[in-house]
């Protein structure tokens, strides 16, 4: 099977391009970023055979995949951060890639250290962050920017137990990244992970995951974030 797929909308057909520059092998678990040059930038985890789902190692490549010549190219690793996983990834107006959680072995919270990757300049760097709250550790949640291109909006994920509702929503300002519960108004539904998430006008479109009561709940969740101060749940039409 082949690592990298397109589809062409226009003619709704799938295709497999030949990919030629630095090999690369099957990996799982992590987040892949676009940015305006048209490279997409994928860091970390990896499985070796791509079978085993226990038996995996975590790998610190940054690929980039150069969608437009169609070539397999390598990142900087100086000052990168250890290889990790299940992670969130989102990429600002100054292109530059933010990297959250899932693993930081240097004995602090996932969510107090911040990473940065620079897509013009190749270059690694961190940011500690503030704030009384923080959220609990937690994998296989979502990131999306947010329509201020200066907060990042967190939502749902993986804890030790079921995330209750008061600790599935987070926003971090990357202006001086301080961490925050934003307010909330709307019918608030449970925390849900291994869903997607995007923007989509002024709402922040939450997609599928798991485990959540598709009897109570819609595959589809609805978040307003047009107003910083107040974010809304809202049904769908």
């Amino acid at each position: 099977m082949a690592l990298v797929y397109t589809f062409d909308p226009k003619y709704n057909k799938w295709d497999n391009p030949q990919i030629i520059g630095d090999n690369t092998i099957r990996k799982q678990f992590l987040t892949g970023v676009i940015a305006n040059n048209g490279k997409m930038y994928l860091f970390g985890k990896t499985l070796p055979n791509g079978l085993v789902f226990n038996d995996y190692s975590i790998d610190m490549d940054m690929l980039i995949l150069d969608t437009i010549n169609l070539n397999w190219e390598k990142g900087s690793l100086f000052n990168a951060p250890t290889g990790r996983g299940d992670y969130g990834a989102t990429l600002l107006p100054n292109q530059i890639i933010l990297y959250i959680g899932r693993f930081d072995i240097e004995g602090e919270s996932a969510f107090r250290r911040i990473y940065l990757y620079d897509t013009i300049h190749n270059s690694w760097s961190k940011k500690l962050t503030s704030g009384d709250i923080v959220p609990s550790n937690r994998d296989f949640f979502s990131v999306v920017l947010g329509l201020d291109g200066n907060s990042v909006i967190m939502f749902g994920g993986r804890g030790k137990t079921n995330l209750p509702k008061t600790d599935a929503l987070y926003v971090l300002n990357t202006i001086n990244f301080n961490w925050y519960i934003p307010k909330v108004t709307g019918d608030i539904p449970r925390s849900r992970f291994w869903h997607k998430a995007n923007v989509m006008d002024n709402y922040m479109l939450i997609s599928f995951g798991c485990c959540y009561n598709r009897q109570d709940e819609s595959d589809i969740l609805l978040l307003d974030i047009s107003d910083n101060k107040e974010f809304k749940w809202v049904t769908e039409n």
